[in-house]
């Protein structure tokens, strides 16, 4: 092997991952589907330290065949650059929704002959493959828009490839984020400086506003500004899905200057769409339907909006025959956490306190002013994790 190796990817329709030879370098995945289209997946490529770079394209679309035969291959250039154990991340989307991904480890080792290896002539090479299965499943369709955040490092900076897909194009590169500080402590000044906002509110929501419409200059590549405009009108919904969990992309406000010298500001993104964001990696849990909500909201709360919240989850719930429940005190919760395992939403609307120092001592009030902190949810409290509800942690 030479210092660029070829990762070949294939994805088989019905049958999952065969092989044993540790040194393949195919993938294969099952795909439940019942229909004679080809179905579209996503396949992004990624290194998880500096073991190895992608000489090329590291993203690709492959149209998967569901008669039982190999999709066309792709190929993505893998280079080694040290030797060591080093992982490869194979990450696949069907219909805009991440659905899993498969991770390559590998050995790499230096080309060794009778003698002695300067390091100006050392050369790295992949001496084994060990690769996951994965299975794609039927899924719902995803959202209109997503949006891929690549990470990499740069010399000492930050940079973020942002790459767009969905069901109506294939993934395309919209351009680099390129940072000269760290976007953490950036955007951690950010948020403290939103929160301490005080005084007239429509100073509040002029200032708001104008931190929405420069994150928009400062994460919008031009190429992705033209396309937000382009299909602002014909979406409904966008995610996200990157590595880093302090970019504030909810309260982006796009914004241009029409021909005629009009500035046209549009709604904050989380107010304009249905939007959502994920991780990378931490795969989704798709629920197909909602069918038992939980409220926990405390009866002597003092939060007049959280009752108000309280009374239209009940009513939005009962016009749509979905089964709801409401717990108040300590022992309901407990309760609820350690027996339910119906859950769909978990829903808390209820005051909080946030302990930076110590997370796990953070805490959400209860009736009676009895606190439940993080700790708490451990053993048994666990049960009601085993039906994977969204939760929603409403407290200030």
């Amino acid at each position: 092997l030479n210092e660029i190796t070829p990762l070949q990817v294939i994805i088989k329709s019905t049958k999952p991952l065969s092989s044993n030879d540790k040194n393949s370098t195919t993938i294969m995945l099952k795909i439940d589907e019942e229909n004679n289209k080809e179905i579209p997946v996503q396949v992004i490529v990624e290194c998880e330290d500096d073991g190895f770079e992608i000489d090329g394209k590291y993203y690709a679309t492959i149209n998967v065949p569901t008669n039982d035969e190999d999709s066309k291959p792709v190929v993505f250039n893998v280079k080694s650059k040290k030797g060591g154990k080093h992982t490869i991340h194979i990450r696949f989307f069907q219909q805009e929704t991440y659905v899993g991904e498969i991770k390559l480890e590998s050995i790499v080792t230096a080309l060794t002959n009778q003698e002695p290896i300067s390091e100006s002539e050392y050369k790295p090479q992949i001496k084994e493959w060990k690769s996951d299965s994965a299975i794609l499943e039927n899924v719902i369709p995803g959202p209109d828009i997503t949006i891929f955040i690549h990470e990499r490092a740069v010399s000492s900076n930050l940079e973020y490839d942002v790459l767009v897909f969905s069901s109506e194009f294939p993934i395309q590169e919209m351009g680099p984020i390129r940072f000269q500080f760290n976007p953490e402590d950036k955007f951690d000044t950010i948020f403290e400086d939103i929160e301490n906002f005080s005084g007239n509110p429509s100073i509040i929501d002029r200032k708001l506003k104008a931190k929405g419409m420069s994150l928009y200059d400062e994460l919008f590549p031009q190429t992705l500004k033209d396309l937000y405009w382009e299909r602002c009108g014909k979406i409904k919904s966008i995610r996200v899905i990157s590595k880093e969990p302090w970019i504030p992309w909810e309260i982006i406000k796009p914004w241009r200057k029409l021909e005629n010298g009009e500035i046209k500001e549009d709604l904050f993104l989380c107010e304009n769409y249905a939007f959502s964001r994920w991780i990378v990696g931490k795969n989704e849990r798709i629920k197909q339907q909602i069918k038992n909500i939980k409220v926990v909201c405390p009866d002597d709360t003092n939060l007049v909006s959280a009752k108000m919240e309280r009374k239209w989850i009940e009513d939005f719930s009962n016009q749509r025959k979905i089964k709801i429940s409401f717990d108040s005190s300590y022992d309901e919760v407990i309760n609820t956490l350690e027996s339910e395992k119906e859950i769909d939403i978990l829903h808390f609307s209820t005051h909080g306190q946030n302990n930076n120092e110590n997370p796990l001592l953070s805490t959400i009030q209860l009736k009676g002013r009895v606190t439940l902190r993080p700790e708490e949810i451990i053993g048994k409290a666990m049960t009601f994790g085993q039906s994977n509800p969204i939760v929603i942690l409403n407290a200030c």
